[in-house]
């Protein structure tokens, strides 16, 4: 059989991972990308901000407390699926 050659990295990209929306997008990044290099050396990418970060403390707390009940409901209803599962092992099929 023949041998596989080694992987060798030429430096080619073959797809950008440089996506805007995603949390590793970097502006200038993008901007040089366009310009090709011809990019000033200061531009200041603006700071990102949490949603969470505009609630309200009120907000924030209703929010928690509505996903803490929406894991329990699927908590219980996975709880009741094994009880019912077990109801089912000891009373019916042996």
């Amino acid at each position: 059989m023949s041998r596989k050659e080694k992987f060798e990295d030429d430096g080619r990209q073959i797809a950008n991972m440089n996506i805007e929306g995603m949390p590793w997008y970097d502006k200038e990044r993008a901007l040089r990308e366009k310009m090709e290099g011809n990019v000033p050396g200061t531009i200041k990418t603006e700071n990102r901000k949490s949603p969470l970060d505009e609630l309200s403390r009120k907000e924030r707390w209703v929010l928690y407390r509505s996903v803490l009940a929406a894991c329990l409901l699927i908590g219980l209803i996975f709880a009741g699926a094994a009880f019912l599962f077990i109801l089912f092992c000891v009373y019916v099929w042996l």
